[in-house]
């Protein structure tokens, strides 16, 4: 108690006292914070179209928290490399995705979903000519395990998902790694349009502020135990003299 009670640890405690507090308060806040999210789903359906371009570049994964937003864009589609991707409806019978590449004016290229047909052919597949203006939902690549789900062998003009990896060696150009799915196009598009993929998430919970509140729980930790060791080290220094011994001095006495 002598060694807590001068100046220089008064000082030490008062400051960790305070620190561990801020500490604490921050971690709290940040928790709160990570409570108080809404899930990926319900605020990406708040959000308004925005251009492809401030949110995805060709090249780059879709970013986590884009996955699902409503983009704008547009370009020209290049009806001759259309393909059709099967997804199962029913055991009877199949859907096809149409999906187009659509030609942006700096050279890139990204996948259209345009809509579905139950056809795999017919005038009503070809896509308008000119430039057009689409929004949709952005969307990351489909996973191989959709692949798995299907063994047969696919006719040409036909792959099993949407996936660079798949129109890599299929189109040219800059490719975009995910697809849009349409919602809206200009001229306006016959086809049905394709319900996007739900997107998973952790509904009400941010992994980024639940990261950052147990940095500064951690960080409250530390300063106590650095605190602890400064003291250690100053107690065994002996930096405060041990309190006077009550009992007489021997030797004094033998003298």
């Amino acid at each position: 108690m002598r060694l807590l009670v001068t100046s220089k640890w008064l000082g030490l405690t008062s400051l960790l006292l305070v620190s561990v507090g801020g500490f604490l308060w921050l971690g709290a806040w940040q928790w709160s914070r990570a409570q108080d999210q809404p899930s990926s789903a319900d605020a990406i359906s708040t959000v308004p179209a925005v251009s492809l371009a401030s949110v995805y570049s060709p090249g780059e994964p879709v970013p986590r928290a884009a996955n699902g937003q409503l983009v704008r864009v547009s370009g020209e589609y290049n009806a001759a490399a259309q393909l059709l991707v099967p997804h199962p409806m029913s055991s009877e019978a199949h859907q096809f995705w149409i999906l187009t590449p659509l030609e942006l004016p700096d050279g890139s290229v990204l996948p259209i979903v345009r809509g579905w047909s139950a056809q795999s052919s017919g005038p009503g597949l070809v896509p308008p000519t000119g430039r057009v203006v689409v929004s949709g939902r952005l969307q990351p690549p489909e996973s191989d395990s959709l692949r798995a789900q299907s063994a047969e062998v696919l006719p040409v003009g036909q792959i099993a998902i949407v996936s660079s990896a798949e129109l890599l060696s299929l189109w040219e150009g800059d490719l975009f790694q995910g697809f849009v799915v349409l919602e809206e196009q200009r001229p306006a598009s016959a086809l049905p349009a394709v319900a996007p993929p739900a997107t998973a998430a952790a509904p009400g919970v941010s992994w980024q502020n639940l990261a950052y509140a147990i940095q500064w729980w951690l960080f409250a930790a530390f300063a106590i135990f650095f605190w602890w060791r400064m003291f250690q080290i100053d107690w065994a220094d002996g930096t405060v003299d041990p309190p006077p011994s009550s009992s007489p001095d021997l030797t004094e006495a033998r003298s």
